[in-house]
């Protein structure tokens, strides 16, 4: 029964993230946004601040260089069937002259293995703060996957937001596990995927603090930023002659954006119920959490404070870097209701 339940899991799992990286390509304008084809991430040619996201676009390039000449035309015919199924009211090709539709193929491939990772790292992050049985892992890896889908089927996306919601688990699983080496290491590869890695020295900073010693501590912090701002700098420079702007703006766009969508009584009687109901699952018997997520969890309002000032209002793909958090903390709040609702029969020895 319980290898028959493992398989069903596995199977959901990977059924989620097939469905989930064809919505995110197909169904998103990730693939239809002029700022950001796919051939200008390819060729260092996509706008600012996209084109600073650049492990993708390096990732691909290097798949690029090794693929066979026989293999390429096969694999443009393939990533020309993809582009086919499109969902959006928008042509899906790989850019204006579909210069490379065969990285339609490798975009999806990555895709779906960052989703993969983020379930199954992301799993055995929550067996080790929840302290559950490694039976869960399968169990818990799918829940993980749905609480993406809000985010994407807005119908937004750019090509690193997988590989955000991958790296971030890994960082915290690497704090979890207080290897600070593979830490540093995890951390410096996404800061070249988004330089938003950067909210992650927060939690770093609030999970450590008095946890090691002080210079230790210090020199680690010291090590993030260092790292954050060589990556930065270089990028910058790199891409200084592409268009657009290093960040853009959209504080003052956010509260008619929310004034024109909670316009009536209904919807700001549903806006005010479904924030209180998240509120509780996020913060449900606080004290009891695991203290990782408690103190990790102060990264949470710098983001959303960016999220306001720089993404497009109703963008709440810019969540990403916080999912792993908000989904370990309901996930909690879960569990704790769980207990509650149907506790654990006491057993007392006989006699």
């Amino acid at each position: 029964m319980m290898k028959l339940s493992k398989v069903s899991a596995v199977v959901a799992v990977v059924l989620v993230a097939a469905i989930l990286t064809g919505y995110q390509v197909l169904g998103t304008n990730m693939l239809s946004q002029e700022r950001t084809w796919l051939d200008s991430y390819v060729d260092g040619e996509a706008w600012r601040p996209f084109a600073f996201r650049n492990f993708l676009p390096q990732i691909l390039r290097g798949i690029n260089a090794v693929t066979p000449t026989a293999a390429e035309a096969p694999l443009n015919r393939l990533g020309l069937r993809i582009a086919g199924y499109g969902m959006t009211g928008w042509e899906i090709k790989s850019g204006p002259e579909n210069k490379y539709p065969r990285d339609i193929v490798w975009l999806a491939a990555l895709q779906f293995a960052s989703l993969i990772g983020y379930a199954l790292v992301g799993a055995s992050l929550y067996r080790s703060l929840s302290r559950a049985p490694a039976s869960r892992d399968w169990m818990i890896a799918p829940v993980l996957l749905l609480f993406l889908v809000p985010i994407i089927c807005k119908g937004l996306g750019h090509i690193y937001d997988f590989t955000v919601v991958f790296f971030i688990v890994c960082l915290l699983r690497a704090m979890v596990s207080e290897r600070h080496a593979l830490y540093l290491f995890v951390f410096a590869v996404s800061c070249v995927n988004k330089e938003t890695t950067i909210f992650m020295s927060v939690a770093y900073a609030a999970v450590f603090f008095r946890r090691m010693a002080f210079f230790r501590y210090a020199m680690m912090l010291a090590a993030q930023f260092a790292i954050f701002l060589v990556i930065y700098i270089l990028l910058r420079r790199a891409f200084v002659a592409n268009p657009g702007t290093g960040l853009e703006v959209h504080l003052y766009e956010q509260i008619p954006y929310f004034k024109g969508h909670v316009n009536s009584v209904f919807a700001c009687v549903i806006f005010f119920i479904a924030s209180v109901v998240l509120l509780i699952l996020l913060t449900f018997r606080w004290a009891t959490k695991p203290r990782f997520l408690r103190r990790a969890a102060v990264m949470i309002l710098p983001v959303l404070a960016v999220v306001l000032y720089g993404a497009a209002p109703g963008e709440v793909r810019n969540l990403y870097e916080i999912m792993p958090l908000l989904s370990m903390l309901i996930l909690c709040s879960v569990e704790s209701i769980y207990r509650i609702l149907w506790p654990r029969p006491v057993t007392t020895a006989a006699g």
